[in-house]
């Protein structure tokens, strides 16, 4: 794959850039406006929502094990699927300096990755019963470990595909509509959460849906949307201005905003913050397996605290957005 650097255009002059710092300037005075954006929130909206997917997935996986009375031990080794997510800053700067022109900048990612989603879990789908079953019928270390790579490998492929939609909607997007990009994230991927993780408890209350069935339908989704989304939506070609830095000097400016102070302050409370979640992160693995809490209960609690996390972003919107 090509590398692309980031040069200077020929012809620049100061006077180019005065010109610059005006039009941006006149573009951030517009409010927002989705005229001839709606069919790309939509889409952001479709592949945020599609991220939430393998989320909600280990969701309804960690509540199964727990109703199993699979070991804590077991349980903890699964909770560090999430881990890429936390970590995708590292490989950030590849995703977003290596690509293929002809194909697209972000459909260079993009794509592979979403194909990997889907064949990860329609290969997952025929085994993932046996994989969650209690250690007593399974011997489940060897399950659970095998689940856990699974997932760790969805996870790793879903922050790479949140990397590039993440970027790609800098550019989809109108500049005055960026905004709307951060509300796109935070409904699609509590969206997506939610069809996987409470769909799942709807359907084993109502039907004799299989894990594995569900699985496969939501695999056979991600790679349908894929092919769509490769033949139907045409990326912009990356102009001479918006060339992006090589990997290596990704890498070099990163490091230097690492040691922005308020940076490294903003760090420190972003790896702090979620430690007061810490106890409703364990009341799910107390709640349905040690006290045994009916798990329609337990998903009844959750879809009620779902329906807030997609009308709180819409709210923020209006007062983060624009004028």
């Amino acid at each position: 794959m090509p590398v692309l650097r980031l040069s200077q255009p020929k012809g620049a002059t100061a006077t180019d850039g005065n010109n610059n710092s005006n039009n941006s300037s006149n573009s951030s005075d517009e409010g927002p406006d989705l005229t001839g954006d709606y069919g790309n929130v939509a889409l952001l909206l479709l592949l945020y929502t599609l991220q939430g997917i393998p989320m909600g997935l280990t969701a309804a996986v960690s509540l199964v094990l727990s109703a199993n009375n699979v070991s804590l031990t077991q349980q903890n080794m699964f909770a560090l699927v999430s881990w890429p997510f936390s970590l995708k800053l590292l490989w950030a700067p590849i995703v977003d300096a290596v690509f293929v022109p002809q194909f697209g900048r972000r459909k260079t990612w993009l794509i592979p990755t979403q194909l990997i989603i889907a064949g990860t879990i329609v290969y997952a789908s025929p085994s993932i019963e046996t994989w969650m079953a209690s250690d007593a019928l399974n011997g489940g270390v060897n399950d659970v470990f095998k689940l856990t790579c699974v997932f760790f490998m969805l996870f790793l492929m879903c922050a790479t595909q949140d990397i590039c939609v993440d970027g790609w909607a800098l550019t989809l997007l109108q500049k005055r509509n960026v905004g709307y990009a951060s509300t796109c994230n935070a409904i699609g991927q509590t969206l997506g959460n939610a069809l996987a993780y409470i769909g799942w408890n709807v359907l084993t209350k109502y039907t004799d849906v299989t894990f594995g069935t569900f699985m496969m339908v939501w695999g056979m989704v991600f790679a349908s949307v894929t092919v769509g989304v490769m033949l139907l939506k045409k990326e912009k070609d990356v102009s001479v201005e918006n060339e992006p830095p090589s990997y290596r000097e990704a890498y070099k400016e990163m490091m230097d905003i690492l040691k922005i102070p308020l940076v490294q302050k903003l760090i420190l409370l972003l790896i702090t913050c979620k430690v007061g979640f810490s106890s409703e992160a364990m009341s799910q693995i107390m709640m349905t397996g040690t006290v045994g809490m009916p798990r329609g209960d337990w998903v009844s609690l959750v879809l009620f605290l779902t329906v807030p996390s997609l009308i709180v972003p819409k709210l923020v919107e209006r007062y983060t957005t624009g004028k």
